[in-house]
């Protein structure tokens, strides 16, 4: 059954339709699309969407930093959307140089969640989201793209996951969503042809389909126009976000993995091919020679592989984890203490990153190579240092220079695309496309 709600966005009227709540498991194999739109945010786009902003009733509150790395002021109109409505167009001026915060909360009242679209006059302005009271912090994205992957979600007692859909475009779009977990794949009907009205947010809570689950990987395919898409994890009152991948691939990386006493670290591995995925990760951890740690995964499944505690690897710091697979596989993370549980995507190496400091926490840069990489530390509009990172390893680089420690963008750049960059302890890589 299907029922239909009259809608009034900002630009104009439009018609969602929502399905009626059942779960059905799919007989045959999900396919995957292979068209898609790149998620990296130019900073000299005219143009950024944020999905996955949470209220405080959900108690974690989301924020929005617009960040200008230009020499010049900017104005920004943003909008704040919901399932039901959309604010009027609000106005902000950026100055040269400086972030400004942005709380959804205070444009429009939700009880679920929030996407934000904001419009720039002139380029060298970004987005950051940003969740009160956790060191979660990801990009938003310059564009909508028509597919989408996340994994390592979880659905046990005492957590929550959901995906927050944001369609930026002026015309409605609709997607599917499956799921992926240990017992194969799930495509519930409430997921299938979910329609989102134009400059709409749509928050799907996995949990209402898939019970008490871990390892729940989940793929969007749009079948009609473009959608922004992220991971929200809520473990207790620790929230996350995850801005996921945009097809699955052989080979992701992740910097800087604890593997303190105390610490928990965990890989998260989905499998959305038909074949059985052999996956082994290669653990770097200082002078230690650390034999890999393998899975097999069966083919539409999820599982996942403990990093700590692991007897097999040292309590002795951080690690570098490099994830290879036989197929094209989906990664994440999750991260932190038995009590406070981050997850986080798998990190694209880059040459250029513009990272974003926020109350003083730290930016560490890794090495994904074997081999020396020269690296320059450059505040915006200020101070440059250069330094140099050895195969492998990685600097906390806000505690070697002080100044990075603000919410003043820093570029990071390296002479080889090889920066692994976790940004307040997150992996939150940034690629700065084009200089200011």
């Amino acid at each position: 059954m299907v029922r239909r709600i009259p809608l009034l966005a900002v630009l104009l009227s439009l018609i969602v339709t929502v399905g009626v709540l059942s779960t059905t498991l799919k007989s045959s194999a999900p396919q995957l699309n292979n068209s898609q739109t790149s998620l990296q945010s130019n900073v000299e786009s005219s143009a950024f969407y944020c999905a996955g902003l949470t209220s405080a009733k959900q108690g974690a509150q989301g924020l929005v930093a617009i960040v200008n790395t230009s020499r010049h002021s900017r104005q920004v109109t943003y909008v704040v959307s919901n399932e039901t409505s959309t604010s009027s167009p609000v106005n902000v001026m950026v100055p040269a140089r400086q972030t400004v915060i942005v709380n959804p909360e205070t444009v429009l009242s939700s009880v679920s969640g929030y996407g934000v679209s904001a419009e720039v006059e002139g380029g060298g302005v970004f987005g950051e989201e940003r969740i009160v009271g956790s060191v979660s912090q990801v990009r938003c994205s310059s564009s909508g793209v028509t597919q989408w992957f996340d994994a390592g979600l979880n659905t046990q007692v005492g957590a929550a996951a959901y995906v927050s859909v944001l369609n930026p475009t002026a015309t409605p779009a609709v997607f599917d969503l499956t799921a992926f977990n240990v017992g194969g794949y799930a495509a519930p009907q409430p997921f299938q042809g979910v329609a989102i009205p134009a400059h709409r947010e749509v928050l799907v809570d996995l949990s209402s389909q898939i019970v008490n689950s871990k390892d729940i990987g989940v793929r969007i395919r749009v079948l009609r126009g473009s959608v922004v898409a992220s991971g929200v994890q809520l473990y207790g009152s620790t929230a996350s976000l995850s801005t996921g991948v945009l097809e699955a691939s052989p080979q992701s990386d992740f910097a800087l993995v604890a593997t303190k006493q105390g610490a928990s670290s965990t890989i998260e591995v989905t499998n959305p091919t038909s074949q059985l995925a052999q996956v082994s990760m290669k653990v770097t951890l200082g002078n230690y020679q650390i034999a890999p740690q393998q899975v097999e995964i069966q083919p539409y499944s999820s599982s996942h592989v403990v990093i700590t505690p692991n007897p097999a690897i040292p309590a002795a710091g951080e690690a570098n984890v490099l994830v290879t697979s036989n197929v094209a596989v989906v990664t994440s993370l999750t991260s932190g203490t038995a009590q406070t549980l981050l997850h986080s995507s798998a990190l694209l190496p880059t040459q250029s990153v513009v990272a974003l400091g926020q109350g003083g926490a730290d930016i560490e840069v890794a090495n994904a190579t074997n081999k020396t990489l020269a690296v320059t530390i450059e505040a915006v509009g200020g101070r440059s240092v250069q330094v140099s990172i050895a195969g492998g390893q990685n600097v906390d680089v806000s505690t070697q220079f002080a100044w990075v420690r603000s919410d003043i963008a820093t570029l990071i750049t390296a002479d080889k695309p090889a920066l692994l960059v976790n940004q307040l302890a997150m992996g939150t890589a940034v690629p700065l496309l084009t200089n200011p």
